[in-house]
């Protein structure tokens, strides 16, 4: 007969064990590591339309001739961007402004998985044309 106290190592089905416990451990990691991985990504592209967002409007009046209605465009990187314009108040109160007040809503966005626009209202002064 073998005595218990002379075997060394382990069984089979610790081993197993031990590998299954190791198997699962190691997906969970990946999986976590995969998400970050993918939040990263979305939150870089995220900044990069809010980087773009304020560029372009940065630009509106200046480069750029601020006009009534929409206009679309494409910018570096794959972000695309919307404006939308529409005159502030009232057509008496405009009449008696001495410049022209204009709602800018601007959107901005990549094109990919998660296309979330960046969008920003603001408000533009222009003047008025004199006849």
């Amino acid at each position: 007969m073998i005595d218990q106290q002379d075997q060394n190592g382990f069984t089979l089905i610790e081993v197993l064990v031990a590998l299954t416990i190791f198997s699962i451990s190691i997906a969970v990691l990946l999986t976590v590591f995969s998400d970050s991985l993918s939040r990263f990504r979305l939150n870089e592209d995220r900044s990069g339309a809010e980087a773009h967002a304020r560029s372009i409007l940065a630009e509106i009046g200046v480069t750029r001739q601020l006009q009534l209605g929409e206009a679309s465009g494409q910018v570096e990187g794959g972000y695309h961007w919307t404006i939308k314009t529409t005159p502030y108040g009232s057509e008496d109160d405009r009449a008696a402004w001495p410049v022209e007040a204009v709602i800018v809503r601007l959107s901005v966005w990549k094109e990919g998985q998660d296309n979330r626009p960046v969008e920003v209202t603001t408000m533009k002064f222009m003047d008025r044309d004199i006849p």
